[in-house]
């Protein structure tokens, strides 16, 4: 009986993560919808940045989103450790969104501002997620080294990016 207790503990604590989780690859393919729609108005009047605009909400909006919120939950899951706050989850999935959305509209309405706020959302974001990574290194009851290295692997890689994103868009000095 203490076996089916401990289970449903186990249930109760991963379902608001699972749900975390849905929600990430919900927003993701929002955002591939967005892509294709904008494939769509930029192939029947193409506009300035179209195709820009296609492969970033694709690639930044959509695939790295669903990475991050399913990566995170597949960290946690594998190393027996306990996923982040539905809080924390909500607020990095905000700050991405919201983040892509602001580097979209700089980029396209030409304001370095919004764009590099955008990119500051971007990366404030992924440094969420390092924090999250590291908490759930110290905690793991077991580890997953190749996992947890694939994962850094993503945030470096999107965090660089972002700067060199930010730097092509304009909106850094020099």
């Amino acid at each position: 009986m203490s076996t089916t207790r401990i289970r449903d503990r186990r249930d109760l604590a991963t379902r608001p993560a699972q749900n975390a989780r849905a929600t990430f690859l919900a927003t993701g393919c929002v955002f591939l919808l967005a892509a294709v729609l904008s494939a769509v108005v930029d192939t029947a009047a193409s506009f300035h940045h179209g195709w820009w605009l296609v492969a970033y909400l694709s690639l930044v909006g959509g695939l790295s989103q669903m990475l991050l919120g399913a990566g995170q939950y597949m960290l946690a899951e594998r190393t027996h450790c306990q996923t982040p706050p539905n809080t924390l989850l909500l607020t990095e999935l905000g700050l991405w969104s919201v983040g892509t959305v602001a580097v979209a509209v700089g980029d396209l309405a030409g304001s370095s501002t919004v764009l590099l706020l955008g990119s500051a959302l971007l990366l404030i974001d992924l440094g969420l997620f390092a924090r999250g990574l590291a908490r759930l290194q110290r905690a793991a009851d077991r580890r997953a080294v190749a996992l947890e290295r694939c994962y850094a692997v993503l945030l470096l890689f999107l965090a660089i990016s972002v700067l060199v994103g930010s730097s092509l868009g304009g909106a850094l000095p020099g």
